[in-house]
């Protein structure tokens, strides 16, 4: 990601509704598939960007910060990490079942060579560790906002399910979320391609769509991010911007 981006996460992660509501989201889809004790916990997270996961991570134990960027490890640097390490997904520098834990949220995205990133993830899990993943969701809901990110894709569900099964992966759960971002993508979609027939001519600036919206709408959405947690509890939910997978090594 640009270097804007890592500033921005590290600007919102206490303010903004997606930060808030979805770490709440992980944090209890996290908290009712773990079946081992504390004492073993060692967590991975993969493209620890800005270093936001951690303020939910840490609750599960010792957490490495791994990215292949020396910017997001500077803005993850004083957040608490038990170590920062820097490389690649593809070819992660830690031994065979080091860890009880790996989370890669919003992560896989920017990889050329996801199928190598996730069976490095499984390599390094123990037997029965657990794996976090969140992914952009849907190639319909392609945008500038994905291009900014440097997306190289948006997955569908059964994408997403193929490949984490094929690398030895045990699905636990697998749920849309963050419904309230379809619409808002779709209104700004549809008003860059009215600009593009109105002005061809002028320059278009790729950036993202994220934006801080007055307190009072920040806060519905907090809220509606917290039922969307509540429900998939229950059940999967079949649409979202975001698909969420907990998925556990087989032994």
């Amino acid at each position: 990601m640009e270097k804007i981006e890592y500033q921005r996460l590290h600007e919102r992660e206490y303010i903004h509704w997606w930060n808030i509501g979805r770490r709440r989201v992980l944090e209890a889809a996290l908290a009712r598939n773990l079946k081992f004790s504390p004492t073993e916990r060692k967590v991975l997270d993969v493209g620890c960007g800005a270093g936001g996961n951690i303020l939910f991570l840490k609750n599960f134990g010792r957490v490495t910060g791994f990215d292949i960027s020396e910017e997001a490890l500077s803005f993850s640097s004083d957040k608490g990490f038990s170590q920062l390490v820097l490389g690649r997904a593809e070819k992660m520098p830690f031994p065979n079942g080091s860890f009880g834990i790996v989370s890669a949220l919003d992560c896989i995205e920017h990889i050329e060579d996801d199928g190598a990133a996730l069976q490095e993830m499984h390599r390094v899990l123990k037997d029965d560790g657990i794996l976090l993943l969140t992914v952009p969701a849907h190639r319909w809901l392609w945008s500038r906002h994905d291009e900014a990110l440097h997306h190289k894709r948006r997955y569908t569900e059964k994408e997403l399910r193929g490949k984490i099964q094929s690398r030895g992966f045990v699905l636990q759960e697998i749920t849309h979320f963050v419904v309230p971002a379809i619409p808002f993508l779709l209104f700004q979609k549809s008003m860059r391609k009215i600009k593009k027939t109105l002005f061809p001519n002028r320059k278009e600036i790729i950036d993202t769509y994220d934006v801080l919206l007055p307190p009072p709408l920040n806060r519905a959405l907090v809220m509606w991010l917290a039922v969307e947690r509540m429900v998939m509890e229950k059940f999967p939910i079949p649409l979202g911007s975001s698909l969420l997978v907990v998925a556990r090594k087989k032994k």
